[in-house]
């Protein structure tokens, strides 16, 4: 039987070539291969995510005051006193569906 001192096309096998073969003996691959490739392509997915964000400087925190201008100007005409202060935000929108619209002109729930 030929054994692992003697390579065979140039491979050293871990186990002899003849005798006592059964399946799954020899790996292909590794048996990490999978796990690495899985965990690898995450990782570069990620590591590319965060080099985008810094080369077109998205910003990584939430600001209220860029994000939600709309709201904020709502907000001031509640303190102000042009809009009443038990005023619900759905009927501040532009855009109701029929239960808002029912509620809206039966008027508010207190």
């Amino acid at each position: 039987a030929l054994s692992t001192s003697q390579p065979l096309l140039g491979l050293r096998l871990s186990k002899p070539i003849l005798g006592g073969v059964g399946i799954g003996e020899y790996r292909v691959v590794h048996k990490s291969y999978f796990t690495r490739w899985l965990f690898g392509s995450i990782a570069f997915l990620i590591i590319v995510n965060h080099l985008a964000e810094q080369q077109y400087q998205v910003p990584r925190f939430k600001d209220a005051n860029i994000l939600w201008p709309w709201w904020l100007e709502q907000m001031a005409l509640k303190r102000q006193g042009k809009i009443p202060e038990d005023t619900p935000g759905y009927a501040l929108v532009k855009w109701n569906d029929a239960h808002e619209r029912r509620l809206l002109e039966e008027g508010l729930p207190k």
